[in-house]
């Protein structure tokens, strides 16, 4: 119905105006790090750096960007499905915050994912521009699927996006190095 389409369209603008409003702490904490990271291997003080940070702060935003629409739509799912209608006040307050705070623990770890993978795009953006053609992944604890498909190969430079280095998941302990150790 059309005030079942409202109802959702204004939830839904909620959702997404808290969650926008958190991600500009993270977008300032992942272009943190992907500074750290380019530093390693290249100059931060160049033209070329500012160049290369105006991307990736667009790559981070589109990123963060997909999960607030997803995470909004997950939101007002599992809203509807867990307060049916005739519920009390103070009953819709409990589950209402129990889904909020379901999802702020999900996001926490999608903050620890990006915030590392920002270091690690900085540190291959950093390589390709200080004239390395490649990079290594590595972790010394190396348990994760995808990772280990990537591990001890040299992968190149050229043509490396933002979903081509780690962590891949939240439990992803693999890294970008030079060299392997």
């Amino acid at each position: 119905s059309v005030k079942n389409k409202l109802e959702h369209d204004w939830v839904a603008a909620l959702i997404r105006s808290e969650l926008f409003t958190g991600t500009q702490t993270l977008l300032s904490e992942q272009m943190l790090a992907y500074r750290k990271g380019y530093g390693e291997y290249s100059n931060v003080h160049t033209s070329l750096f500012i160049n290369e940070t105006i991307l990736a702060r667009k790559f981070f935003r589109d990123r963060l960007e997909k999960y607030i629409y997803r995470l909004t739509e997950e939101i007002i799912s599992s809203l509807k499905r867990n307060i049916p209608v005739g519920f009390s006040g103070e009953d819709t307050i409990s589950k209402v915050r129990a889904v909020f705070d379901s999802y702020e623990f999900r996001t926490r770890f999608i903050e620890d994912v990006e915030i590392r993978k920002a270091f690690n795009f900085g540190k291959v953006t950093g390589l390709k521009d200080s004239g390395s053609e490649s990079f290594y992944i590595y972790s010394e604890l190396g348990e994760c699927e995808f990772g280990e498909r990537l591990k001890d190969k040299e992968i190149n430079l050229k043509n490396i996006s933002l979903e081509d280095v780690p962590p891949f998941h939240a439990k992803c302990s693999y890294t970008v190095v030079k060299n392997l150790p």
